[in-house]
């Protein structure tokens, strides 16, 4: 796993190596899989809250939390 600017930067520094377009190559970075990204929103958010050193919050996802959160 690597963060997204750093993800962006290695593409842009080993797409020349291999003779790749880089706004291709940086367009296809920036494309994410549907079915992993729940899971990878959830530890994203364990991570903040770990670093922020704050306690995670259950989040009841339904229509009335989002009328109310938008």
């Amino acid at each position: 796993f690597i963060p997204m600017p750093l993800q962006i930067l290695t593409v842009i520094l080993l797409a020349p190596l291999f003779k790749y377009n880089i706004p291709a190559a940086v367009a296809m970075c920036l494309l994410t899989n549907p079915l992993t990204m729940p899971i990878v929103y959830y530890i994203e958010y364990l991570t903040g809250s770990f670093l922020l050193g704050i306690e995670p919050q259950s989040v009841e996802m339904s229509v009335e939390w989002f009328s109310q959160n938008i």
